[in-house]
């Protein structure tokens, strides 16, 4: 009798290709068609299963599983040539993928595998073409005319109030005494101004908005008062706030601080009047400069994979056009009520099991749920898990075990769509490209795609783009005022080097990413993942 060397209490260690010497307790050099599970054991690996063939297939392509849910499991297919092909996977059955818009193609057309991947989060599903450069959309703010405006600020007897415009003066006296306000001065000053045929101005309260006929710029001063300053100018922009008017033009855009291009906190404020209407009182609030381009182009970016609110599947931009095309509800006909048992199988069945069915004349995607079973184990009652539509009473549908169902009611619903279909890549929506600039993937490709810490991760080259927290489709800043915790992420590795991030993995200590030479992690050292406290560090190369 061969003496025991060793006692082994588990084999659930996994494997190990480390020498004996090495290896802890329950570890296995080689693991073939078994399952260390640290409840059940060493457990032989589920075995695989025949559903069904698999019609209208690609010759070639990208293949990827999505995962939505317990009975909503996508198999989707991208060809070289940008065709979209998907399949429900639980039944096999080909799911309808709506016409694919020419760029969209265009964006999925790749030359081998390695060129897409998919980011799934929760019901989001984003395809990233790395091969595609990002680039600027086409589209700038509207263009403002140059314009100015004084503020009265004293009113005063016996005074004159001037406002000077290219070199030529247009001036009101006021009397020594009598009734005076400031809207007398007001008017007198804009009837003045407007008897040249070269300017428009328009009173508003205590403020006067001047522009050129022909919307060239100009020059423009103001002088009243002993002091000079009862009547002041501004053009177009202003140094601080506090001289903002109180009522004014509606859309009227004005910047605030230095306009020299060694500044970079110039930021632009736009007025919105109260009630909607052309001038009068209301507020000024933050918004990108005029002539300043919005930012990226949709076609260039990672699109979507996107339930309709029929059922069927769209792959297209994440555009603001095609988000306002969007059907948010429909109505759906043919959504099974109840089904009765019609005849069993050869299958041994367990309660809760679900499966799906098939020919139920044009009806599609329907699943069901065993709910009661006899000492055979055969089927005595099922509950729907997922009713599908576009059936009709009395269909007789059958599972791939010969058990037969019969459609015994149907109804009507109105279905709506994935709220992801409404949301688009956000433009640019405050500053301009100094105050507010590009991500740094603008220019250059995409090279993977991630999430971490309630924000979209797209990397690029060695840079890693962090959208804002919880905005995953918008990379550029809220406000260029001041730096807030829920602004854009972006940092560069910054090796010696060349590094090309590509795959991201969430861990308890950070975002672990992975390139062909090293590897990174994406952490910070304080509660808040913010711009201020984000850090890329090295693991190894």
């Amino acid at each position: 009798m061969a003496a025991i060397s060793q006692k082994i209490i588990g084999l659930i260690g996994g494997v190990s290709q480390q020498p004996d010497s090495l290896m802890i307790p329950g570890q296995l050099r080689e693991c073939t068609n078994y399952y260390p599970d640290p409840s059940f054991g060493l457990t032989k690996r589920p075995g695989t299963k025949y559903v069904r063939r698999i019609d209208n297939s690609l010759d070639d392509g990208s293949w990827f599983f999505i995962c939505k849910g317990l009975d909503d499991k996508l198999l989707l297919q991208v060809g070289y040539d940008g065709a979209v092909r998907l399949w429900d996977v639980q039944s096999g059955e080909e799911l309808t993928v709506n016409t694919v818009a020419a760029s969209a193609t265009t964006y999925a057309s790749h030359t081998k595998r390695s060129d897409l991947e998919v980011l799934q989060i929760n019901d989001y599903v984003f395809v990233l073409n790395r091969s595609v450069f990002v680039q600027n959309d086409t589209v700038n703010s509207a263009a403002a005319s140059p314009y100015g405006y004084v503020t009265l600020g004293t009113v005063a007897y016996n005074t004159t109030y001037r406002v000077t415009l290219n070199g030529t003066n247009f001036s009101y006296s006021t009397p020594s005494s009598g009734s005076l306000n400031a809207n007398t001065i007001i008017s007198n000053l804009t009837n003045s101004i407007n008897g040249n045929a070269d300017y428009v101005a328009t009173a508003v309260a205590n403020y006067i908005h001047i522009r050129r006929t022909d919307d060239e710029d100009f020059s423009i001063e103001a002088s009243g008062g002993l002091s000079g300053t009862a009547i002041k100018a501004y053009k177009n922009e202003i140094a601080d706030s506090a001289d903002l008017p109180a009522q004014f033009l509606n859309n009227a855009v004005i910047s605030i601080g230095a306009s020299d291009e060694t500044t970079a906190d110039n930021y632009y404020l736009t007025f919105e009047t109260t009630d909607g209407g052309n001038q009068g009182a209301g507020t000024w609030v933050e918004s990108v400069g005029p002539d300043v381009n919005l930012g990226i182009d949709p076609t260039t970016m990672p699109h979507a994979l996107i339930r309709e609110a029929d059922g069927t599947y769209s792959f297209r931009e994440l555009s603001e056009s095609a988000a306002n095309a969007f059907t948010a509800e429909t109505t759906v006909n043919g959504i099974p009520q109840t089904v009765e048992v019609t005849s069993n199988g050869n299958a041994r069945w367990n309660i809760g099991q679900t499966f799906s069915v098939y020919n139920g004349g044009t009806g599609a995607r329907m699943r069901l749920k065993v709910s009661s079973v006899n000492a055979n184990r055969q089927i005595t009652g099922v509950t729907i898990a997922r009713a599908g539509q576009d059936y009709s009473v009395n269909d007789v549908v059958h599972n791939n075990e010969g058990d037969t169902f019969t459609i015994t009611s149907v109804a009507s619903g109105t279905i709506a769509g994935s709220t992801w279909a409404t949301q688009y890549w956000s433009p640019r929506s405050v500053g301009d490209e100094e105050s507010a600039p590009d991500p740094s993937f603008v220019g250059e490709r995409i090279t993977g795609i991630s999430f971490f810490k309630n924000r979209l991760i797209l990397m690029s080259n060695e840079n890693i783009v962090c959208s804002q927290a919880g905005e995953f489709l918008n990379f550029y800043p809220a406000t260029v005022i001041t730096t807030i915790k829920s602004d854009p992420i972006d940092i560069s590795a910054g090796a010696t080097t060349r590094i090309e991030f590509r795959y991201g993995l969430q861990r308890a200590s950070g975002l672990m990413l992975f390139a062909d030479n090293s590897q990174y992690i994406l952490q910070t050292r304080t509660e808040a993942f913010a711009p201020d406290t984000a850090e890329l560090n090295l693991v190894s190369n």
